[in-house]
Parts: structure tokens; C-alpha cells; sequence
């Protein structure tokens, strides 16, 4: 592989000449010139050229004697940096013009020679050149020449003329021997000798002929009458003026106008930074169009060429605006009148400068005076003063000493605009911290010339410390802002506590204990407060059954207190611990500090000892289900209170009996006696001993054990023979004596229930059915102290003595049993027709005749 030193950009081989070009040539003649191709490589190459196809061209190389004739043109190595040589045969048939691109192949590419006939040619009699008169910069003189077509063929011409050299017409065609008027122009931009060529181009691969041009620029004497304008100094949106002029001392008239810029370069710069950006935005706007109108019917290639059309045609009129703006002097805050103008030989002409500020402060710019005859153009300084709004405070500094937190203090300073115009104020935003605790009113607004306006500062700061803040207030149009300090130092409200410490002394568990103390505000603001105890609040937080009750509680725990003012605390103690107390109570102020003051509580919890005068309870016999109450005294020894609680009964036992206590929990004063009701109602009957227990509330001992004893009886019953005695002594027995036979007789006993309960009693003869005794009443339940008849009657039927008893049943009490005893007299044979009489009656008969009647006599006996 071979590598080459020529860059693939470069043919391998030089051609010389490099256009071929034949001129005056007749018909049916041969022409013959010499093509040389160099060899630019480092390493023999190949080449050759192609026939031309033309029956006017034809080419053949040219050998070394040494080497032998080869047909087609030739093919072989060339060594580097050697040539190689082939003639280019022109066979013309007329004198027309004529043109061919010769091709030459090498290993690696292939390039074109062009050839290029030219038969009857143009010819313009331009003189060899032109001399212009002196001319003063910045104008322009001219010479106009007749040139005529002396050639034999039509020109079509161009015209070039070098800067600062122009040239009119720049194109044209002109036939053979008219005439045509050429103005040629000087207009040297500055002093000094100027040279060029003209180039006049017939085409028709002529060579362009070249027409000398010369003059001279020379500077007149023209100038401004000063290089700087001082302005007064002038309110905003006011207009002062002054002049300067424009003096000609030459012997022409020139033109002058007030520019921009100091040299055609820049404003040359400056339209094309124009013409750039407007551009973009152009192409920006057309993009945005087109797609915006992708929805519409008509196709793509008809919106895009719209838009391109529409974007060309644009950007054609701005070019030739920008071309076309003279790039005056303009200015914010200065006008020159007129921009433009002609002085006349030896005169002068003004120029009014206006000064029209908008912003305050030294304003200056440079305007630059362009005049025919003088090189550069002339500078001229304009310097005005532009004066805002003359607005000032009353003060510029106020220290407002020591301020209370969270309080609302307000002062007032006035703002005075002391100028001729009105000054606009606004505050700009503060962004420190403290700076946010202020507030203006008004923060802005409008001050008419000489007006006072009263601005009331207002100051609530949540935070406390020093501060020294600088308000900035814009004065719009102003060269400067007015600052505003404020100094001092916010402070929390002071207070003061009348008491060192709370001492609770020896306190008795379970109780409550108060104290009191009393905050005083002895600040000028309402003072917010908070008083905790931290070792409570600690106790409290710990999670699930570790958390305990606050032991002491502060009402009010928080709370204001004016200006001044006083706030009586009270501090309520319970203990539920038996131990020595010193703990802090702590005063907060909220959005000033935690635990500004600290008040110590000391105390020791103790638990009394309590005594009982026995530890048994008799309530001795007692009805069953009937209450019955005794007492029992507690005795506390010491010389603090204490609280009891009686244990409630447990299920169990109730099944004996129940008891309750009343108190069941209370206080015992200190040294004191306190008097504990049981009340006791059994369920069985028997002896009944029953446990119960005092505990003495905080105690660490056992709990005090009381029995309770009683004996349980069932109701009791009293008989008697007489109504309302109870108490009879009678021994209850019932003999009914001698008893006629078969005659009923009937005897009564009066039962009365002598006891504190109901009592159900249920009666019965005996163990048989055929008991000559019975009783009316069966089954009865008495209350208590009721009493009720009992009647027992007795009906015999034999003559003998009968003996029985009447059980009366109590339920849960004891039975009784009356003995009953009757003799039977009289006979138990009976007849009914014999009457009580022991008659028998016949009753009325016939007198003389007999009669007779039957008696039945019955045996009633067993």
C-alpha cells in the first residue's frame, strides 16, 4: 500500500497552464498550445488524459526522444516531481467562441482543465486613468467620461471601483460603436493620497482591463465651537437646554450630522448585531407560525414555502431599513435639534442640546459630530446632572432603648420631600429577622412637593436580644435611598415572686395541702406565665402502669397578668409517696424562657398510726336475716390526719352472713376518733365468726383484723290463753276436762310472734287422721309481733279419756307442742225421735184408739 503526500483535497498531479485559452484565432486553422502536469507525489504515479470528444479539440502527449511513440494519448509512471507533456490541438470552424473541460485521470482521481476559445471581442476606450481634483473628506467629487464600443462585438460590461472610488453605471451592455456616459467619483473618507484600478470586465473569458484612479483628501476648516456641553442640574421629567454650533471657516458649504457612533466601522458592527437578532427572531416567529398551522388543509410544502416566502420578503425589508438608517444621535436623557443640517461657507449654525432626565444622578454620553471636510468625526461631551426627589426623615437614626417582647410599640417620624417634583416613596422589604418585626404605615406612597408625610413605625418582636436594623426606602428616581435605623434591645417581661420557698412541712399521706404564693408583673406589658413542677411532669410520662398522678397541682397553671398586676397561685400537695420532698417549681414565660424563676417545695410524707379498742366484734344472738349494727371506734395517736378504707367483704363468706360498714373509707382527724358502724345480717344459723380488715391508706404494715362474731337463731314463739300476753308464763298445755260425748266443744290458745323476723308456723294433731282433737288453723306465716287465735276442738265418741298433742312447726325456729286432754261422759247411743227433753213425742191422737211409733236407737261409739 502507498501512502501519499498529497491530501485527497489536492489533484496528484499540477496542471500548467491551469485555464487554456485561445484568442484571434481565424476559421479552418490549426492552434496548438502545451499542457505540463506535474507530478506532486513522493512516489511515481500514472496519469493520462482523456480525448476530448471534439472534433475541435484533440490532445497527444509529447515524448522524450528516448521513448518510443505510444498511440492514445500515452500511459507510463511519472517520477516525482516530474512533468509530463501533452499538446491541446484547436481546430476552429468560425470565429465564435468556444469551450471545453479537458479530463485527467490519475491513479487516485480525476479533475478538469477547462479550455476556453474566444473569438471577436469587445473593447471599451476607457483612458489609461483618471485624476480627481482635491477633495475634502467626507465629500465627494466626480468626473463623467464618454466611452465608446471600438471592438467587434457587443460588451457586456461590469464596472469595479475600489473604496473610496465609485463608479455609474456599475453594468451595462453597449453595441458595437455606441457611446455611453461613465461617472467616476472621488470620496475619500479622510485626508490623504488615494490610488486604485478600476477593473472593467467585458466577459467572454477576456482578461479585465484596468483603469488608474488618483486624488487627494484634504481637511477643511470646520469645527465646533466647544468640546463639551455642562447642563444645569435638572429635575426629573423637567427640560433644561443649551447650544453648541457648528462653525465653517472654508470656502464651501458642508453638511453635517449629529451620529451615534465615532466611525462608519462600528455602525457598520452595529447593523449587523441588528440584523442578527432580528433575524433570529424572524426565523423564530416563522417556526411558530408553521406550527401552528400544521392543522390546517393545506399541505406541508405549500405552508413551508409560504412561510419561507413570507420570512425572506421580511428579512429583505429589514436589511434594507437597517441599510438605510442613518444611526442618529438619540439619547434618554439628551436630544440634539436639528440632527442634520448645512453650514454655509463662513457661517455657523446652533444646535440646541435638551436635557430631559428620568433617573437622578451625573448622566453623560458622547455624541459625534460628522462634517464634510473633516476626517473624523468630532466628539462632543454632553454632562447633566438629572436631581430626584429630594425626600428626607426627620431623623436618620432612633434608638428606641429597651422594648418588651410581644408588646406593640409604635413611633412616628415624618418624611419631607424638600424638592420642586413629587417623590414617590416605597419601603424596600427588609430580609433580616428582626427587620420583619417592624411595619410601616405607609410603607409607600406619593409626597407632593414641600409635603410632610407622617410614617408610624409599629415594632412586635417575638425574639429576644439586641438589634441595630437599617430600613432602606426607595425614592423613585432618586440617586440614593434613604436608610432609617432603628437601635435597641427587646426584653422579656420582669416579674417577681413573694416567696422564697413552699414548705408543706409534715404532711399526711393522701391529703390534700395547699399553699399559696403570689407572681406580680413588674413590667409595662401584659405578662403570659406557666408554672409547672418538672419532677411531676416526669412521673407522669412514664409509659403504661410506671405513669403516676401529678402530686401537686397549680391553679391557675397559666395565665396573663396585666401590666403591674398580681396573680395569686395556689399550689395543691397530695402525696402518694412516703418519702422527704424537694423538688423546684419552675415559672416559664412563654416566648421569653423556661424557668425564669425557680421556688423550691420541700415536705415529708408520714402515715399515722391507728389503733382499735378490740379485735373481735360481738353481735351476739341474732335473729337470722335480720340487720343488726354495732360500732367501733378508731383512734389515731399522731398529731396528723389519715385515711382508712374497711375491705369489702369477700364472696365466700357471704353465704354465713353479710356485713357491711358505714364509713367504709374515710379521714380520721389528727388526735381524733372515729366511729365505724358494722351492720351484720346472717344467712345461717349457728355461730358465725367473719374476718374483716382496716387498712390504714399509704401504711407499709399489715391492715388491722377485726372478727366479727354473733350466734344465728330462727324465730321465736309465745302462746297464752288470753289475748295480747305475750309474756304469759302459762306453760302451754290444754286439758278440756270432762266432755259429753259426741257434742263438739272447742277451746282457743293465742300464738304470738315474739321475735325480730317472720315467722312460718305450720300446726298439725298428732301422728293420726282419727284424732278426736283438731285446730282451725293450719299454715300461717306471722310477722314480727303478730299474733294469731288458735282454736282446738274436741268431739269424743267414747266414754274415755283422750289423750293428743298440737305440734306447732316454726321454719328455722323451735317447735312447740301443746298437750291435749279430754274425758268422754254422757252415752253414745242416740235416737232421733227422742228429743233434747228425752221425750217422745206422739203427737195429737184420736182419744180411744191405740197407737204406736218405732224408735232407732244408733251405737255412735268406735
Amino acid at each position: 500500500r502507498v501512502e501519499s503526500k498529497v491530501g485527497v483535497e489536492e489533484p496528484l498531479f499540477q496542471p500548467y497552464p491551469a485555464l487554456i485559452g485561445y484568442h484571434k484565432y481565424e476559421p479552418f486553422n490549426v492552434y496548438e498550445s502545451t499542457l505540463w502536469l506535474r507530478n506532486n507525489d513522493n512516489v511515481p504515479r500514472r496519469v493520462k488524459v482523456e480525448d476530448p470528444k471534439s472534433r475541435h479539440f484533440s490532445v497527444t502527449r509529447v515524448f522524450r526522444k528516448d521513448e518510443e511513440d505510444k498511440e492514445g494519448g500515452g500511459t507510463g509512471k511519472v517520477a516525482p516531481g516530474m512533468e509530463v507533456a501533452f499538446k491541446v490541438f484547436f481546430s476552429p470552424s468560425d470565429k465564435e467562441d468556444y469551450s471545453l473541460d479537458l479530463v485527467v485521470a490519475t491513479e487516485r482521481e480525476r479533475f478538469v482543465v477547462p479550455i476556453r476559445a474566444v473569438g471577436n471581442k469587445p473593447a471599451m476606450d476607457f483612458p489609461d486613468s483618471v485624476v480627481f481634483e482635491p477633495t475634502a473628506a467626507k465629500s465627494s467629487s466626480a468626473k463623467t467620461q464618454t466611452v465608446r464600443n471600438v471592438g467587434s462585438k457587443a460588451a457586456n460590461f461590469r464596472l469595479f471601483a475600489p473604496e473610496p472610488f465609485f463608479v455609474r453605471p456599475t453594468e451595462g451592455t453597449l453595441d458595437v460603436g455606441e457611446c455611453v456616459q461613465v461617472s467616476m467619483g472621488f470620496a475619500p473618507e479622510a485626508a490623504g493620497v488615494y490610488e486604485g484600478d478600476m477593473e472593467v470586465d467585458m466577459g467572454d473569458g477576456m482578461d479585465p482591463v484596468m483603469v488608474g484612479l488618483s486624488g487627494e483628501g484634504v481637511e477643511l476648516e470646520v469645527g465646533l465651537s466647544v468640546g463639551k456641553v455642562e447642563m444645569l442640574p435638572t429635575f426629573i421629567n423637567k427640560t433644561t437646554q443649551r447650544t453648541f454650533k457648528v462653525v465653517n471657516r472654508s470656502e464651501q458649504a458642508v453638511m453635517f450630522e449629529v451620529k451615534m457612533l465615532a466611525d462608519t466601522y462600528l455602525e457598520e458592527g452595529a447593523r449587523a448585531r441588528v440584523s442578527g437578532v432580528f433575524g433570529d427572531t424572524l426565523r423564530l416567529g416563522a417556526g411558530g407560525a408553521g406550527a401552528e398551522g400544521g392543522d390546517e388543509s393545506e399541505g406541508e410544502d405549500d405552508i413551508l414555502g409560504s412561510s419561507a416566502l413570507e420570512f425572506a420578503t421580511r428579512t429583505r425589508g429589514l436589511d434594507k431599513a437597517l441599510m438605510a438608517d442613518p444611526l442618529l444621535f438619540e439619547h434618554v436623557a439628551f436630544t440634539c435639534v436639528p440632527l442634520r443640517g448645512e453650514v454655509v461657507p463662513g457661517g455657523e449654525t446652533e444646535v440646541t442640546v435638551r436635557f430631559h432626565p428620568h433617573d437622578s444622578g451625573d448622566i453623560a454620553s458622547t455624541c459625534f459630530v460628522s462634517v464634510e471636510g473633516r476626517e473624523d468625526r468630532l466628539p462632543l461631551t454632553l454632562r447633566g446632572i438629572g436631581v430626584g426627589p429630594l425626600a428626607v426623615f426627620s431623623y436618620d437614626v432612633l434608638d428606641v432603648g429597651d422594648t418588651f417582647v410581644n408588646a406593640v410599640h409604635q413611633y412616628e417620624v415624618e418624611l419631607m420631600n424638600r424638592g420642586e417634583i413629587e417623590a414617590e416613596f416605597r419601603l424596600i422589604p427588609p430580609t433580616s429577622d428582626f427587620g420583619r418585626k417592624f411595619s410601616f404605615e405607609p410603607c409607600a406612597g406619593v409626597l407632593s412637593a414641600g409635603e410632610t408625610q407622617t410614617v408610624t413605625v409599629t415594632l412586635t418582636s417575638d425574639v429576644l436580644g439586641e438589634f441595630d436594623e437599617s430600613f432602606d426606602w426607595q425614592i423613585v428616581g432618586g440617586d440614593k435611598v434613604l436608610s432609617l435605623d432603628f437601635r435597641g434591645r427587646v426584653v422579656g417581661p420582669t416579674f417577681t415572686i413573694d416567696v422564697e420557698e413552699l414548705d408543706f412541712g409534715i404532711v399526711s399521706y393522701g391529703f390534700r395541702y395547699t399553699k399559696e404564693m403570689t407572681v406580680h408583673n413588674t413590667s409595662e406589658i401584659p405578662m403570659r406565665f406557666h408554672v409547672r413542677i418538672p419532677d411531676d411532669e416526669a412521673a407522669a410520662a412514664h409509659p403504661g402502669a410506671l405513669a403516676k398522678q401529678p402530686e401537686f397541682v397549680c391553679v391557675p397553671a397559666a395565665g396573663t397578668i396585666l401590666p403591674h398586676g398580681r396573680q395569686r397561685v395556689t399550689v395543691a400537695f397530695v402525696s402518694t409517696t412516703q418519702r422527704r420532698y424537694d423538688v423546684p417549681l419552675v415559672v416559664d414565660v412563654p416566648g421569653v424562657g423556661d424557668a425564669l424563676a425557680v421556688v423550691p417545695i420541700y415536705s415529708e410524707c408520714c402515715v399515722p398510726r391507728i389503733t382499735l379498742p378490740t379485735d373481735a366484734l360481738e353481735f351476739g344472738p341474732c335473729f337470722v336475716r335480720h340487720q343488726y349494727t354495732k360500732t367501733l371506734t378508731l383512734t389515731n395517736e399522731s398529731k396528723i390526719p389519715a385515711k382508712f378504707e374497711v375491705t369489702p367483704q369477700d364472696e365466700q363468706s357471704q353465704g354465713l352472713a353479710m356485713w357491711t360498714c358505714v364509713p367504709a373509707a374515710g379521714q380520721i382527724a389528727a388526735c381524733g376518733k372515729v366511729e365505724l358502724s358494722f351492720t351484720l345480717s346472717t344467712e345461717r344459723l349457728g355461730t358465725i365468726h367473719l374476718p374483716a380488715s382496716i387498712v390504714i391508706v399509704g401504711s407499709k404494715a399489715d391492715p388491722m383484723r377485726l372478727t366479727i362474731c354473733a350466734l344465728s337463731q330462727g324465730p321465736h314463739l309465745g302462746f297464752s290463753l288470753v289475748p295480747a300476753d305475750p309474756q304469759s308464763a302459762w306453760s302451754p298445755a290444754l286439758d278440756f276436762g270432762k266432755v259429753a260425748v259426741l257434742t263438739e266443744v272447742e277451746r282457743t290458745i293465742f300464738v304470738t310472734n315474739t321475735s325480730l323476723i317472720p315467722a312460718e308456723i305450720r300446726t298439725f294433731i298428732g301422728g293420726s287422721t282419727d284424732s278426736a282433737f283438731s285446730v282451725d288453723v293450719r299454715q300461717r306465716t306471722l310477722k314480727p309481733g303478730e299474733e294469731i287465735r288458735l282454736t282446738v276442738k274436741v268431739q269424743l265418741d267414747e266414754l274415755i279419756r283422750f289423750r293428743d298433742v298440737l305440734n306447732v312447726l316454726v321454719l328455722e325456729g323451735a317447735e312447740a307442742a301443746v298437750p291435749l286432754e279430754a274425758l268422754g261422759v254422757g252415752s253414745v247411743v242416740t235416737c232421733d225421735e227422742v228429743d233434747a227433753a228425752n221425750n217422745v213425742g206422739f203427737g195429737p191422737q184420736f182419744c180411744g184408739r191405740p197407737f204406736t211409733r218405732e224408735l232407732v236407737l244408733t251405737n255412735n261409739g268406735r
